[in-house]
């Protein structure tokens, strides 16, 4: 029975790969979950990877040094299964976790916008003795935070001008100093007077 012809693999040069390369897709797919999980695949000098390949019974432990993983990129190694060259692999990769790191940050933004818009901007009017009651119905006297209705109407402003440019105005040159980051911190402000004075009206019961 004649033996199955192994083809060479080829590196991006064209040139052949040697065949005691360790790498391989198990590899490449172990250095891809520790980019998106925010470490490093270039460990100091001295140290070394330690990379757990396979599942159940069948795992392996796969050390790597930090000149192994160069090597990969700057040789145009690729990964024997894909033909991929690791160069590529690594970037994309780290275009991965830019993408998670960009949609949390919006994730995140989202959710204050939100928080922000539901601000309840009507608070009760605190005096020198406390909270101030409307002397012939007793119910306690309510005005506008005038600071926080600010925020809020900024905020709605700002959110609706990007879902819809065309009819709501168009960002300008000022996209890049991020506005939902002063916003956020004015919001932030607001809320530490408002416990601020929450504090002087329990201090006063």
């Amino acid at each position: 029975m004649s033996k199955a012809k192994l083809f060479p693999i080829l590196k991006v040069d064209g040139s052949k790969q040697r065949a005691d390369t360790a790498l391989s897709q198990d590899i490449a797919l172990s250095l891809r979950d520790l980019i998106l999980s925010g470490q490093t695949i270039y460990p100091h000098a001295a140290e070394k990877l330690s990379l757990t390949i396979g599942d159940g019974e069948e795992k392996t432990i796969v050390e790597l040094g930090r000149s192994q993983i160069s090597n990969w990129v700057q040789r145009g190694n690729v990964i024997p299964e894909t033909g991929q060259s690791m160069r590529d692999f690594i970037e994309e990769c780290r275009e991965e976790k830019r993408v998670q790191e960009h949609r949390a940050m919006v994730d995140q933004a989202e959710a204050q916008f939100k928080r922000t818009l539901h601000l309840d901007t009507l608070q009760p009017v605190v005096g020198k003795f406390g909270v101030m009651k409307d002397k012939e119905t007793g119910e306690v006297i309510m005005r506008e935070n005038t600071r926080l209705l600010e925020i809020q109407m900024k905020t709605a402003e700002f959110v609706t001008e990007r879902l819809d440019p065309n009819h709501y105005g168009k960002v300008g040159k000022n996209e890049n100093k991020h506005l939902h980051v002063f916003l956020l911190s004015d919001l932030r402000k607001a809320e530490e007077a408002m416990e601020a004075q929450r504090e002087k009206e329990r201090s006063t019961v």
